[in-house]
C-alpha cells in the first residue's frame, strides 16, 4: 500500500476524487515541507524553502490505484510529465492524535510549468498552510 498526499481536485468533494473514493481515508493532513504554489483550474506545487506548508488529505491507495493516478497527473517515467510523484513527510489527524507520516505527492514538473502565466496561490486556512480552492478550516 502507498500513501498519498492530495491537495487539490482529489480531495472530497472535487472532482477527481471519485478516483480514490474507495480507498482507505487516514485523515486531514498537511506538508511538513514548504511550496509555493500556483492554481488556475487546479492547483500546482513546487517544493520551496520560503513557500508555506499545504492543507490537503492522506489516503493509502494499491498500486493500482496509484498507476491511475500517475495517469491522470501524467507522470512519465522519463521525467517529462506535467508532474513528479515523491515522498515528503506529513502529519495527520486520527481523531484528536496528530501523527508523522512518510508520503508520495505530485508536484509540477518546473521544465513543464516555467512558462505557465498561472497566478500564485496565496489563500491559507486559519493555521497558515496552503489550501485550495478555499480555505475550510
Amino acid at each position: 500500500m502507498h500513501r498519498i498526499f492530495v491537495y487539490g481536485t482529489l480531495k472530497r468533494g472535487l472532482v477527481n476524487h471519485a478516483l480514490i473514493a474507495g480507498t482507505r481515508f487516514l485523515g486531514p493532513a498537511a506538508t511538513t515541507e514548504r511550496f509555493r504554489m500556483i492554481a488556475d483550474q487546479f492547483p500546482v506545487l513546487f517544493g520551496n524553502p520560503d513557500g508555506l506548508a499545504v492543507a490537503g488529505e492522506l489516503y493509502e491507495v494499491d498500486a493500482e490505484i496509484l498507476a491511475r493516478l500517475d495517469h491522470l497527473e501524467r507522470v512519465r517515467a522519463d521525467g517529462t510529465g506535467s508532474y513528479q510523484r515523491r515522498a515528503t513527510d506529513v502529519h495527520y489527524r486520527d481523531g484528536e492524535r496528530l501523527i508523522a507520516s512518510l508520503a508520495e505527492l505530485y508536484v509540477g514538473n518546473p521544465s513543464r510549468w516555467q512558462t505557465s502565466h498561472w497566478p500564485q496561490w496565496h489563500i491559507t486556512n486559519s493555521v497558515g498552510q496552503l489550501e485550495w480552492p478555499k480555505a475550510t478550516s
